[in-house]
């Protein structure tokens, strides 16, 4: 575990991320003081955001895909087919 302060953490983020991607436990201080703790993602987070983001783009389709008032889904697959 590496301890670094919170203002090099912000300019070498990106770099911390790939560290901690790789399994190095990153601690963010403030004057001295742990603030936060950078880890690895486990495979479990890592579905539970590939599951998040396939349902955010599913419902931004179906906010998109609303009938209009009297619309019916036949006539929607039947427009689709011409």
């Amino acid at each position: 575990m590496i301890g670094i302060a919170i203002d090099q953490a912000q300019a070498n983020l990106a770099e911390l991320v790939l560290r901690a991607s790789r399994g190095e436990i990153i601690l963010i201080t403030q004057s001295g003081h742990p603030m936060a703790k950078l880890v690895p993602a486990d495979e479990s987070t890592q579905r539970s955001l590939s599951q998040e983001l396939a349902l955010q783009t599913l419902r931004g389709i179906r906010s998109r895909s609303r009938l209009a008032p009297g619309e019916t889904i036949k006539v929607r697959i039947q427009e689709g087919r011409k």
